[in-house]
């Protein structure tokens, strides 16, 4: 480690997706996407599971659960009555984010930016997640994410989302906006650019 060296960063970049925020009726899909190998996946999901999604549908019966991703664990298996339906490895993780009215990313653990929340918001979906799953993202909530700090804030937020689609309407399109600002390839270059301007000059 050196810890005189001096050390910038700069955000990745995100292809532009849409301009436009996308018009998908509400259908109260909810769906997670990501590699059950890895264990924040595995635990975060186990955790909605068990702490969050049964309260949800107390409130709820319209709301669905869709669950994606390679190397789903053997014991996570569709429950049609409880509304939630394992795909498994998709061919395409983008229509699979596209088919979903929100992603739901519920992080407990772990480290690193979360790309796949990225690209949702690149797309216009709406993300409801943790504040471990925000880390690393320069977004505010309720503006263009939704953070949930515990079980009871996302039992809350769900079924007034499938209540009130207008909630998160307004969250998909700033989503855009984050994602075009920061994370542009056009910006990135620019900063990267001026990044090695100053390198060079010092």
């Amino acid at each position: 480690m050196q810890p005189q060296a001096d050390v910038e960063t700069i955000a990745f970049a995100i292809p532009k997706r849409c301009d436009e925020p996308r018009k998908k009726k509400f259908t109260a899909r909810f769906g997670h996407i990501g590699s059950m190998d890895w264990a924040p996946n595995a635990e975060g999901i186990a955790w909605f599971l068990s702490e969050v999604w049964p309260e949800i549908r107390k409130q709820t019966s319209e709301a669905s659960l869709h669950l994606a991703g390679r190397n789903m664990p053997d014991n996570l298996i569709s429950n049609e009555a409880m509304g939630v339906f394992v795909h498994g490895e998709v061919d395409s993780a983008e229509e699979f984010m596209q088919s979903l009215d929100a992603l739901i990313v519920p992080l407990l653990s772990g480290s690193g930016v979360r790309i796949k929340i990225a690209e949702a918001m690149s797309l216009g979906i709406p993300v409801v997640t943790t504040p471990v799953g925000a880390e690393g993202l320069m977004v505010e909530n309720g503006t263009d994410i939704i953070i949930c700090d515990g079980a009871a804030a996302m039992i809350s937020i769900i079924p007034r989302i499938v209540a009130d689609p207008s909630l998160i309407e307004n969250i998909g399109k700033e989503s855009i906006k984050t994602i075009r600002n920061q994370h542009s390839p056009e910006i990135i270059t620019q900063k990267l650019e001026a990044l090695i301007q100053r390198k060079m000059k010092s």
